[in-house]
């Protein structure tokens, strides 16, 4: 892996640090989101940096932490590939049962790798 971009986001979510995902997710990212009804929503960089904050200010009025799955890893050309699942918990090591499976794009955006692209599928069995 050229670089760790995926850390830093990860990282940043699980701090609850907006400001710091603002800039590790690039302006011209691209994301095709799937709710869990199987409908589908395409989202620039403000719509999705809008539903990360949701969901971050929902996980913090309730207490939950992130957890964050790292499934697997790979490269194509300059960009690194990873797919994460994300749940939360209680902090009780009760997690819940839905998750969101993620397959993440980053490459060189500027003078950093931010993230480029994102596939996003919401309600899948937290297994």
């Amino acid at each position: 892996m050229k670089t760790v971009a995926h850390v830093h986001l990860l990282a940043a979510w699980q701090h609850n640090d907006i400001d710091k995902l603002k800039q590790i997710i690039s302006t011209r990212v691209h994301t095709i989101f799937t709710k869990a009804d199987g409908s589908t929503i395409e989202m620039d960089y403000d719509m999705l940096i809008a539903e990360i904050n949701n969901a971050i200010q929902v996980a913090v009025e309730n207490g939950w932490e992130w957890q964050f799955d790292v499934i697997h890893k790979t490269e194509r050309g300059s960009e690194n590939i990873i797919v994460i699942k994300i749940s939360i918990s209680s902090g009780d090591f009760e997690s819940s049962e839905k998750a969101g499976l993620c397959v993440l794009t980053f490459d060189e955006d500027g003078e950093a790798r931010r993230l480029i692209r994102a596939y996003i599928e919401e309600g899948v069995t937290n297994n």
